[in-house]
């Protein structure tokens, strides 16, 4: 949020706004951002000033409830108050014009809200604007700069410890070596109870954190339970190296190494890691490198991964706009002599979660003939991204340029190809479903195209960590053609066990997962429905059906989804089985659907997999589901009792229209060091619609009670999880206070559905008391805003709509600051489609 500061602060930064002696607040922010972008950004090309600025606006729209803005003409911007005031305009022609446009966009509304932090306007800004550039370039500031610079170093101030939330208690799981931590007695198990004598009742794990850490040199005090004892111990902050690497030495004298992300000190941590191993005699016969999850990080720090194991040879290289080279950004990344493990049979893990220099690490191992790759095809980040300063408070995140492996091989959209591909299999009580992602969108046989299976399931084999072991044990060779053999045969080894197991497994779910000696050609189609589950309204059943219209039987047949719409149906996979000739063959599997989703509908493409035959498009449809509608609560709070130790009375009325499961009530950690919590949470197994209950809150107070005082009052429910953050004021006397969040209602069961480009919702927005605000936002943009009513009907409203999906949000905010936020789709059909399906018929 956009903070408002003390009126006194903001009227001296508008009288130096006003001033021509003194340069406009924040121009050099913008001079920066906008010289950096426009000089240095990689596919400059792909954006327009006009577009940066759109950004720029749409991003402080989101922070400024009040705020609204058109486009009337190319180039021009009409800031407007949401009740139709016209506040100023801006004009971009030009990179040269957007420093004075951003400049003048941040006067106009200043000068409407004198009281808006002028720092953080500037900030909201130029982070707007960078949603115009690519997901990677953003801009750093707060909490978010701190944790990237610690990252990126490689180290922190504080005492190395680690922490987790177990049990509703803080538990220190774990002590660095040679830190403050382990010097000053804090041992792995200790219960963290108080934090410079501020219980940890309810702190956040965060909160924890960040009291725990300061300023180097500082002290902290922690008092830990351990066993029957509560200790005091005391530990002076120092700078902490944050571990990137991590070994251990697998069965059979391998090396098993796994990175976490690349900083700074990676290749100091991986050579230590080394060292360890070749003392325990991990290195025999090769070495497992485990990028699995690794996100990247550092390029130099990559690069000086993939130098141990090579003599000679280019790494990667950086090609900036036009090709050119960046300034101060190494420009080519070549092996040098050193190559500690040249000669070390290597293997390579990945998945669709490592990035950047994690790929540079496996794409240059594999384009460089030295190892084999496991796995699943990489996420495809190559891209460069180098940190400029715009203040003392924010960096700019920027992508400079891309970077390209031996023989100009991209990585960018592409990723790495293992030489193996594996694809998880995930088990249920009453499914089973195939979650592979990388290799199906290709049209080849159902033989390339199923991976070997990656069983998901309790005490399962990591197979790709299985494998890499095993094809070393095979082989000595330390190149890709000459592992290769190895791998081929350990792979069909572990292919046939995890099949037998995943044959079991599909068996007793009545799935023949057998495979034809001879497979024939057969003349399929499919078809594809949802029902909801009758015991669960937030989960659905997706149904396929395959009509064999041969003679012949077809084996392994597997029916995928694909969605651009939807994350959850993309890459759905609904195993069949065999389907003899001239039948049917059916399956289904179970998608667990977000409480509260509104009705939705997705349009999918069919595409039919059979053992020996090649996969095809058999047909396009439309399913709608939704889950149960968004829960709905009215509490009261009443503080009890005289002197330090009250009690909070809370009532809970469930005026929705479901049975709420595991209701839960806490107050979350108290800013206030004379608020203290007693009681963690109080729970209820359920509470039906229409019924009210009552919990109780234990709370200790110092001696000087204020009239009232806040905490933040959080309700969660099992399905649900966290179901409002309400700030509660309670008084001293005793008076309660009720709350309720205004109710957003859309007067339809189904997804709005059109062929035109614009539409109406029966939308209806309702409250106990009065609505301050409420605001409307088409695919993020705001569109609509209103100012203080009682209520409000919104089916007068047009809305402009893009072909396809559209995700139109209602924004409320009552007069007791409760906001409620409710999402719907509203689809934009194109002329000429199939009329819908949701049903098997």
């Amino acid at each position: 949020m956009i903070r408002r500061s003390l009126i006194m602060l903001a009227l001296s930064a508008n009288l130096a706004w006003s001033a021509p002696a003194q340069p406009d607040p924040g121009l050099h922010v913008y001079e920066a951002t906008v010289a950096l972008v426009s000089r240095l950004y990689l596919d400059i090309e792909e954006v327009t000033p006009e577009e940066a600025m759109r950004n720029a606006l749409v991003g402080v729209s989101q922070e400024l409830d009040w705020m609204l803005f058109e486009q009337p003409v190319p180039g021009i911007f009409v800031l407007r108050h949401g009740d139709g005031r016209a506040l100023g305009q801006v004009e971009v022609r030009g990179w040269a014009s957007l420093v004075r446009a951003l400049a003048t966009a941040e006067k106009v509304l200043a000068e409407e809200d004198p009281s808006l932090d002028r720092a953080e306007l500037q900030i909201s800004l130029v982070s707007g604007l960078t949603a115009a550039l690519d997901r990677y370039s953003r801009v750093l500031s707060g909490a978010s700069l701190d944790r990237f610079e610690d990252r990126i170093r490689g180290e922190m101030v504080g005492i190395g410890a680690s922490i987790r939330l177990t049990d509703d208690e803080l538990h220190i799981t774990g002590v660095t070596d040679d830190a403050p931590a382990s010097r000053g007695g804090l041992q792995a198990g200790d219960v963290l109870v108080a934090i410079d004598g501020q219980s940890t009742v309810n702190m956040p794990v965060r909160e924890a954190v960040r009291r725990i850490r300061g300023e180097l040199g500082t002290e902290v005090i922690l008092s830990v339970r351990r066993g029957v004892e509560t200790l005091d111990l005391t530990f002076e902050r120092g700078r902490v190296p944050l571990k990137t690497v991590r070994h251990e030495v697998l069965e059979g004298g391998v090396g098993y190494v796994h990175i976490d992300h690349m900083s700074q000190q990676t290749v100091k941590d991986f050579e230590e890691v080394l060292d360890l191993l070749t003392a325990e005699g991990g290195l025999e016969h090769g070495l497992v490198l485990d990028l699995r999850s690794n996100g990247g990080g550092s390029l130099k720090a990559s690069a000086g991964v993939v130098d141990h194991f090579v003599t000679e040879g280019l790494i990667t290289v950086t090609r900036g706009a036009d090709g050119r080279a960046v300034p101060n950004l190494v420009h080519q990344l070549r092996a040098g002599t050193r190559g500690r493990l040249h000669d070390l049979p290597v293997v390579v893990l990945v998945n669709e979660r490592t990035a950047s220099g994690a790929e540079i690490i496996s794409g240059a191992l594999q384009a460089m003939d030295r190892t084999v790759v496991i796995g699943r095809r990489t996420f495809g980040k190559g891209k460069v991204q180098k940190i400029y300063n715009l203040s003392d408070a924010a960096r700019l995140k920027l992508t400079v340029a891309e970077y390209l492996l031996t023989d100009d091989r991209p990585v960018d959209d592409v990723g790495v190809t293992p030489d193996v591909h594996t694809g998880p299999v995930l088990f249920r009580d009453d499914d089973v479903r195939f979650a592979w992602s990388e290799v199906e969108r290709a049209d080849v046989s159902a033989d390339a195209l199923l991976p070997l299976p990656r069983l998901v399931a309790e005490e399962a084999v990591d197979v790709e960590r299985e494998l890499a072991r095993r094809v070393l044990l095979a082989t000595n060779a330390t190149t890709t053609e000459g592992m290769s053999v190895a791998l081929a045969e350990q792979a069909e080894k572990m292919r046939a066990e995890q099949e037998q197991v995943l044959f079991s497994e599909l068996s007793a779910r009545n799935v023949d997962w057998s495979v034809a000696q001879a497979p024939a050609a057969a003349v399929l189609d499919a078809k594809v429905w949802v029902e909801r589950d009758p015991d669960d309204a937030d989960a659905v059943w997706v149904h396929a059906r395959v009509r064999n219209g041969s003679g012949a039987g077809v084996h392994r047949t597997l029916v995928e989804l694909r969605s651009d719409s939807s994350s959850s149906l993309d890459g759905l996979m609904v195993p069949i089985g065999s389907v003899p000739g001239g039948s049917m063959g059916e399956g289904r599997v179970r998608l667990d659907l977000r409480p509260g989703q509104p009705p939705r509908m997705d349009e999918v493409q069919i595409w039919l997999h059979a053992h020996g035959q090649q996969a095809r498009n058999v047909g396009t449809d439309h399913l709608v589901a939704s889950s149960s509608p968004p829960p709905h609560l009215r509490v009261e709070t009443k503080l009890q009792g005289k002197g330090a130790d009250r009690t909070v009375l809370v009532t809970l009325s469930n005026r929705g229209t479901h049975e709420l499961q595991g209701l839960e009530a806490y107050f979350a950690w108290p800013n206030d060091v004379d608020v203290e919590l007693v009681d963690r949470a109080a729970r209820i197994p359920s509470l039906a619609a229409g019924k009210e209950t009552r919990l109780k809150l234990g709370l200790r107070l110092g001696e000087d009670l204020p009239e009232s005082f806040p905490l933040r009052l959080v309700l969660e429910a099992d399905d649900h999880g966290v179901l409002q953050r309400w700030e509660v004021e309670l008084a001293s006397n005793g008076k309660p206070s009720a709350y309720e969040a205004p109710l957003v209602q859309l007067a339809t069961d189904g997804p709005i559905w059109t062929t035109d480009a614009t539409t109406t919702a029966p939308v209806r927005i309702t409250d106990d008391g009065t609505l301050d605000h409420v605001a409307v936002f088409v695919n993020g943009e705001k569109v609509y805003w209103h100012g203080p009513t009682t209520e409000l009907d919104l089916g007068g409203v047009v809305y402009h709509l893009e072909p396809g999906d559209n995700w139109v949000v209602f924004r409320a905010e009552d007069d007791q600051g409760l906001v409620t936020q409710q999402g719907f789709h509203m689809h934009r059909k194109a002329g000429g489609d199939e009329a819908l399906t949701d049903n098997g018929d």
